[in-house]
């Protein structure tokens, strides 16, 4: 059974869950750079009741809510790429979310 957890940011209830195999190998085989898209992607992917208009309406620490539940539901997947040396790919995903995510807000 896939693991989820709900959370509420802003009086909206999100519920994030855990990728399968098949999600996170087609989010990792795209080869493209991680972007404000692919991981605006990913967290739709994951969650259900968020989309890439509401992430741009969240405050950065709204996102940070977000991004802690994944990597919770997600923790498995997370201890087997450090585990395999994906521990950097981990680490990027998570550098370029703050920084897209900055620079949207600064634009805003």
């Amino acid at each position: 059974m896939r693991k989820s957890k709900k959370i509420k940011v802003d009086n909206k209830e999100i519920t994030v869950k855990e990728l399968t195999v098949k999600e996170l190998l087609s989010f990792f085989e795209e080869g493209e750079s991680l972007s404000l898209e692919t991981l605006g992607g990913l967290l739709e992917v994951a969650t259900e009741g968020l989309d890439m208009d509401s992430l741009k309406e969240m405050a950065p620490s709204e996102i940070k809510e977000v991004w802690e539940a994944f990597r919770e539901v997600n923790s498995v997947f997370f201890d087997t790429a450090r585990a395999l040396g994906m521990g950097e790919a981990v680490a990027e995903i998570k550098k370029s979310l703050v920084s897209d995510f900055s620079k949207l807000l600064a634009s805003s």
